[in-house]
């Protein structure tokens, strides 16, 4: 039903497009794990396993916390160029939705 309304008025210069928050949800979580996975593939090896070490020593810590603010930054980046721009969401709910995601990485 949303996908029939979703560009009914073609004149419209401001026109958005509808989903439902579950979409929008699945969407973000199955962006975060690509920017993970991105974001660990262009490490070396040494670092990657320093990000993924349960226990890391301070200068580990350091690192494995550049490595997430990495993530984030992108996450942030493609989910505000994805909805907010494109007016699906507001500011302050994608910074919501994103909490989960960004303290996860």
């Amino acid at each position: 039903m949303l996908g029939s309304l979703d560009g009914m008025d073609a004149k419209s210069e401001q026109m958005h497009q509808l989903k439902p928050e579950w979409a929008i949800d699945e969407e973000i979580g199955s962006l975060a794990a690509k920017v993970r996975a991105n974001v660990l593939s262009q490490l070396p090896e040494s670092e990657k396993t320093i990000y993924e070490k349960p226990n890391p020593n301070d200068d580990e810590s350091r690192l494995a916390n550049e490595i997430s603010g990495r993530m984030k930054d992108e996450l942030v980046k493609a989910c505000k160029q994805q909805y907010v721009d494109t007016g699906i969401l507001p500011q302050a709910a994608l910074e919501a939705k994103l909490e989960a995601y960004t303290s996860a990485l």
